[in-house]
């Protein structure tokens, strides 16, 4: 990692951010994922940037079964009308209950490394 990136991450105040980066970057190099890299090259910069999508738009671009990833929070505007599995840092609660609705999941990133760390099939939402 260059100094750069070392004093980006370092100025991380949460510390479920910076551990998630590192094992983005970790979980990326071991597995030659482009994914995982990207994403944790996303959530190196300011939190401003991060995604903030409505279920609207998850709608709009996704199908059925789709695997997703948002290196941001999912917010509840709009309605979701399929069965996905959605991978972000955080959920609001009225998203929550419309992708429980509809037997979606939601998953946190850490969980969605566990169980894809190749991240095969997963698309970014940025």
């Amino acid at each position: 990692m260059s100094k750069k990136t070392t004093i980006k991450i370092e100025r991380k105040t949460n510390p479920r951010i910076k551990n998630l980066i590192f094992l983005l970057k970790e979980i990326g190099y071991e597995n030659n994922s482009k994914l995982w890299l990207s994403i944790s090259k996303k959530l190196i910069n300011s939190s401003k940037n991060y995604s903030s999508l409505n279920l609207s738009k998850i709608n709009r671009y996704t199908k059925e079964n789709d695997i997703i990833v948002v290196p941001g929070k999912i917010l509840g505007s709009g309605e979701l009308n399929h069965s996905l599995t959605i991978g972000a840092l955080g959920c609001s609660f009225s998203a929550l209950n419309k992708i429980k609705s509809v037997n979606a999941e939601y998953i946190s990133i850490e969980e969605m490394i566990k169980k894809n760390p190749s991240g095969k099939g997963i698309k970014i939402f940025k």
